[in-house]
C-alpha cells in the first residue's frame, strides 16, 4: 500500500471513537432526534473504518471496505450539518 499505517495510533483512535460513539448513543437515547442519530451513526461508521484499517494488514480487501465506511461516516456528518444549517 502507499501509506504505512501505525497500529498503535489506530488502536488509540479506535478507543477514542468508541468512547465518542458511546456518548452519542447515550445522547440519542435521551433526545431521540434525527441529528443525534446521524452523529451517532457517523461515529459508529468511523469506528468501524478504523477497526478495518487496523485489520487490513491481515486481509488486504478490508482496506477498500474501510475507505467506504469512512466515506459513509463523513457523509453522515455532512448530512447532519446540512440539516442543522437548514433549520437556521
Amino acid at each position: 500500500m502507499f501509506v504505512q499505517r501505525n497500529s498503535f495510533t489506530e488502536l488509540i483512535l479506535i478507543f477514542l471513537l468508541t468512547y465518542i460513539a458511546a456518548q452519542t448513543a447515550i445522547n440519542y437515547s435521551v433526545t431521540k432526534g434525527t441529528n443525534t442519530l446521524l452523529v451517532f451513526a457517523a461515529f459508529l461508521c468511523l469506528t468501524l473504518a478504523h477497526t478495518l484499517f487496523l485489520l487490513y494488514i491481515l486481509v488486504p480487501i478490508l482496506y477498500s471496505f474501510a475507505q467506504i465506511a469512512q466515506l459513509f461516516g463523513f457523509l453522515l456528518l455532512l448530512a447532519m450539518l446540512f440539516r442543522v444549517n437548514q433549520a437556521i
